[in-house]
């Protein structure tokens, strides 16, 4: 495992870059507990794409879900997921005794990022970005596949403003019970109150994380102001009542502050039953709205 120590360094690249398809790792984006993110370029053509590089920990997760559970890899549930507002990826496989996927480069940024930045590229477009990322989810939905992790970090633009779902680390099918598996479940503010409970997840589940994301772009805040990763954070959610979107910010219409409600829900029997419904209700929204 001498590379992958080489790979998860703090900061930049192995001195001597390795391969992996036809890419060849250039420099480091970010950094996580399962996996690390790299920018590459194609050994021949120059073409560039992200590299996601499995850590020996993620490496472990996806040989359980390969081999005890016989499910899908992140990389190979990647692949079959092909639309517009999903991000795309070209390979995956295991190198160097690394797992790893490559990915299209998405140099737009992450829509958390953009919101704390006031970032100028959604200038009117925030509800939109958002709306993109919704039709993404429905796609995901239909698949029979449950992402888990949707949060603003997790949606990102790509070099004309697109708007793509990322991060299938910790998605199950429909129907799976995770139990076990050293997988996270998102994030814990936008962790809806079943999951926080009992870990039970479908739709619903992402819909509500959906509802969270729209709270914080419509409003500039989380509906719970706790950190990350935190008890505070899991009994906010569970125990705690969200300030109305209209109480934080006066110019929200009705009918905006209506969808994040239902969305957001916390009994899941009053939340949108499908991304399907939920994007009916957010055709004709827009940053006019706001």
């Amino acid at each position: 495992m001498a590379l992958w120590r080489e790979l998860f360094k703090a900061e930049g690249a192995p001195e001597e870059a390795p391969t992996f398809g036809d890419y060849q790792v250039v420099e480091k984006i970010a950094q996580g507990r399962l996996s690390a993110l790299y920018r590459g370029t194609h050994t021949k053509t120059g073409e560039v794409a992200a590299i996601k590089v499995l850590s020996d920990y993620g490496c472990r997760v996806a040989d359980k879900l390969t081999r005890k559970l016989k499910k899908d890899w992140e990389g190979s549930r990647a692949l079959k997921l092909q639309h517009r507002n999903v991000v795309r990826t070209i390979a995956c496989g295991k190198e160097h005794g690394c797992y790893y996927i490559l990915m299209e480069f998405l140099p737009g940024g992450n829509l958390s990022d953009l919101l704390r930045s006031h970032s100028p590229a959604l200038d009117g477009k925030r509800l939109e970005v958002l709306r993109q990322a919704t039709r993404g989810l429905e796609y995901v939905h239909a698949c029979g596949v449950i992402h888990r992790d949707i949060c603003p970090r997790n949606v990102m633009l790509s070099a004309y403003g697109v708007a793509k779902l990322i991060d299938f680390g910790v998605a199950a099918d429909r129907g799976d019970r995770i139990r076990n598996t050293g997988q996270r479940t998102g994030r814990p503010a936008y962790m809806a109150p079943e999951l926080i409970r009992t870990n039970h997840f479908d739709d619903r589940t992402d819909i509500y994380a959906m509802g969270v994301s729209l709270y914080e772009a419509a409003t500039g805040k989380r509906p719970f102001h706790v950190a990350d990763d935190t008890f505070k954070a899991l009994s906010a959610v569970l125990n705690a009542e969200a300030p109305a979107p209209r109480q934080v910010r006066a110019s929200i219409s009705p009918r905006l502050e209506a969808v994040i409600q239902k969305a957001m829900a916390a009994n899941p029997t009053r939340r949108y039953r499908s991304a399907t419904e939920l994007l009916a209700d957010l055709e004709g929204i827009s940053d006019g709205d706001l």
